[in-house]
């Protein structure tokens, strides 16, 4: 898939700061009204994370949610992508690129490999503001837009 869209941007950039690049793909997974959450010492993500190099924002979100879920998944629609500006605790300039998808959990075949990501099901009416990232907000009322059709 060709991704040539246009970038929604949340957060402000400081100018004056130079911004470490991270691309991620993340995941929409309505199920039952419900939204796959993954919730970490640092809060609450869309299940997803960093693309690796060499892999495609598919491949990097099948394998995201192999290890955060232990499930193996199948991506339904891409939602487009979205990026966000912001300090991290540590004090770091980040640029988060994501690419956002709706998906659906197929099968348990493992067990999650990250201890610390706790797979949690919020319902959609809560996710207004329970994210750590703003744009994955955006992502789940996105993808709640394109169901309501």
């Amino acid at each position: 898939m060709k991704i040539t869209d246009n970038i929604l941007t949340f957060g402000v950039k400081d100018c004056r700061l130079e911004y470490q690049r991270r691309e991620s793909s993340y995941a929409v997974i309505d199920d039952h009204e419900c939204i796959a959450t993954i919730l970490t010492a640092k809060g609450s993500f869309l299940p997803g994370g960093g693309i690796e190099n060499g892999e495609t924002p598919e491949q990097s979100l099948l394998r995201e949610l192999l290890e955060e879920t232990g499930h193996t998944a199948e991506i339904d629609h891409y939602l487009g992508r979205a990026q966000r500006y912001f300090i991290s605790p540590q004090n770091m300039p980040i640029l988060n690129l994501g690419y956002f998808f709706t998906a659906r959990l197929i099968a348990q075949v493992n067990r999650p490999v990250e201890d610390d990501h706790e797979l949690q099901w919020v319902h959609r009416s809560e996710t207004d503001y329970l994210f750590f990232h703003e744009h994955h907000s955006w992502a789940v009322k996105s993808a709640v837009s394109q169901l309501s059709k």
